[in-house]
């Protein structure tokens, strides 16, 4: 149960604008964080930021001197995958 609503094994919801969650056997939950910009994008000429934290990712100047998220770590982000073994997020 999270918040009132009984979850399934296996099912996934958005826990917050910066985090997916995802009901485990025997009724544990288990949250990573999720960039919702992964799907959009950023504008040209801006990069992908990782969250810090509680923040969620943003978009920077790519010649910024902060550090960008790789593409391949957003991809164990995404809420769409579904097929998966348990731990394999972390």
């Amino acid at each position: 149960q999270e918040r009132g609503r009984w979850r399934v094994p296996g099912e996934r919801w958005r826990g917050g604008p910066c985090q997916v969650c995802q009901c485990l056997p025997g009724g544990a939950v288990r949250c990573v964080p999720y960039c919702p910009l992964r799907d959009s994008g950023c504008p040209q000429g801006q990069v992908l930021r990782e969250g810090d934290g509680g923040s969620c990712c943003t978009c920077g100047p790519a010649g910024d001197n902060a550090t960008a998220t790789p593409p391949g770590m957003m991809t164990a982000l995404s809420p769409r995958v579904e097929a998966e073994a348990p731990g394999s997020l972390g």
